[in-house]
């Protein structure tokens, strides 16, 4: 997911290049819904007025048990542990 994501960064870099902003219209279902929540993460440091995202998010699921992310995952590199909080991230527009 982390490939995929780079790749989205790669274009918004290229469009904020141009001088444009950015709105992101990201649609996750499953594991994609835990790429959205890396997305966002990812497009944090970028300035609220030049990139947007909304995500519609459909029951991510990280692939590991969050119990197991919780206790088991000491140095937490679980995708459960890495992607559960964005509540950091500035320029979330809509989310659903």
């Amino acid at each position: 997911l982390r490939e995929q994501v780079n790749l989205i960064r790669g274009y918004v870099v290229e469009f904020l290049r141009a001088g444009l902003s950015v709105t992101v219209n990201f649609v996750g279902l499953s594991r994609g819904g835990i790429g959205g929540l890396y997305m966002a993460q990812d497009l944090a440091d970028f300035p609220i007025d030049k990139v947007v995202l909304n995500m519609l998010l459909f029951d991510p699921v990280p692939g590991n048990l969050v119990w197991m992310s919780r206790y088991a995952d000491l140095a937490g590199v679980m995708n459960a542990n890495q992607a559960m909080d964005v509540s950091f991230v500035p320029n979330l527009g809509r989310i659903l």
